[in-house]
């Protein structure tokens, strides 16, 4: 029997309805897991806080996180939260783990850190080297940290047979002190002639620390000097970064649909190290909020919160701070996006702007607040003046820089540019 145009059109439609039903009990179902794994963590976070906060001024004092602290990141999981499932990760989307990295700040911006880039170095690894290497890594440690620095600047190579042979200095590499592996940045030419960096992966027993790190804040990251002296790397403990940037990375995982590994490595390492700045900006108004009525005011008698001219200086740190965080998450929920649906974020310099962005608002902040505590903020007993500190150098990061706004500038302009590499 033939059917009518108004039986097909009925037909389509419920076709259609059908599909667009599943298609949003598959995406309420994707957002409730996601939703549920982000309390799970959160709640776990918080459990952390009160260890973090109690060991922040000795971390400070001693430039060395406290083996209390990881302790307590092992038990509640936060150093496996971007690797792999496989391994005995997490793998949550890269907003959570911004979040998770932001909270952590709020009690210790060192332990934060060094957090978020052992994290980050996880996705690295996962992101661009084949499995060979990922078990190498995580096969016979379910705790591996490993420390990354993508600068290429001080090393060299040698081709030999079966592999290269690396010497340099590498220069802040945070989290290296509590390593069990290092990815480090060489240079190289790819095969069409293009300049390249290509990170390879080496035992911690092979690499030399030179203790460099002397600085006034973030103490604790121990941000030292890696060094290789003509170490041998084979071919699947190298990842080029010219091939991960063009979508072909040797990782596994790059044929699995809606995989955070998608995600290009450049803007989540960047945002990674947004997010603890942020973190210090929310811990220095919460400083101010619970200190401020508590102290009078020279001269005027009134307790500094009832000042006028300080209400108006802290609106515009907490508008500071926020404007950091939504710079922050907008490409991070971009970036989640992207790979949820099986695609590459491809703006990446618009996200380089925003880490920037995230990473001034939130220095911003810290010294609205400076201005509105006076000179109390320094004060050793303060928690401010560390805070104030390690806001500082964080936001002193390269990435932060000026130069790295050029790309984003050119493309506003109709140019094409990319991330450096």
């Amino acid at each position: 029997m033939t059917q009518s145009p108004c039986d097909a059109c009925e037909n389509l439609t419920r076709t259609v309805l059908v599909k667009h039903r599943r298609k949003t009990k598959i995406m309420n179902q994707i957002t409730a897991s996601t939703a549920q794994r982000r309390a799970d963590l959160m709640a776990r976070v918080d459990s952390v806080l009160p260890i973090l906060q109690k060991n922040a001024a000795r971390t400070d004092a001693e430039g060395i996180i406290p083996e209390e602290n990881f302790a307590a990141l092992k038990d509640a999981g936060l150093g496996r939260i971007l690797r792999p499932r496989r391994f005995g990760g997490i793998e949550t989307d890269l907003k959570t783990s911004l979040e998770v990295q932001v909270r952590l700040a709020m009690a210790c911006g060192s332990t934060s850190w060094v957090t978020g880039l052992g994290n980050v170095s996880s996705f690295g690894v996962a992101a661009l080297f084949p499995l060979e290497a990922q078990e190498e890594v995580w096969g016979d440690n379910d705790h591996c940290q490993i420390a990354l620095v993508s600068a290429k600047a001080e090393a060299t190579k040698q081709e030999v047979p079966g592999g290269w042979r690396v010497s340099g200095r590498w220069r802040y590499g945070s989290g290296s002190a509590y390593a069990q592996w290092v990815a480090v940045g060489v240079p190289h030419t790819d095969e069409n002639g293009e300049p390249d960096t290509v990170l390879v992966l080496v035992p911690i027993s092979e690499v030399v620390i030179e203790k460099s790190w002397e600085v006034s804040g973030m103490r604790g990251t121990a941000s030292d000097t890696i060094v290789l002296k003509d170490i041998f790397v084979p071919p699947h403990r190298q990842a080029s970064m010219n091939a991960a940037y063009a979508g072909k990375s040797a990782s596994p995982y790059m044929a699995e649909h809606g995989t955070i590994y998608r995600t290009p490595f450049l803007p989540v390492f960047s945002l990674c190290i947004a997010a603890s700045p942020v973190g210090l900006a929310k811990a220095a108004l919460a400083v101010a909020a619970e200190t401020a009525p508590k102290r009078k005011l020279p001269f005027f008698g009134i307790p500094q919160s009832e000042s006028e001219t300080n209400q108006v200086m802290i609106a515009n740190a907490a508008i500071a701070a926020d404007s950091a965080e939504m710079h922050m998450l907008r490409s991070a929920t971009e970036a989640d996006a992207a790979a949820a649906a099986g695609m590459r974020m491809t703006n990446d310099q618009r996200v380089a702007a925003d880490t920037i962005a995230a990473a001034r608002y939130s220095n911003e902040a810290v010294r609205t607040v400076v201005r509105v505590m006076m000179s109390s903020t320094f004060a050793n007993s303060n928690p401010l003046q560390r805070i104030w500190r390690d806001c500082e150098i964080a936001s002193s990061h390269f990435w932060f820089s000026e130069i790295m706004l050029a790309g984003y500038g050119k493309t506003i302009f109709g140019g094409e540019a990319s991330l450096v590499k």
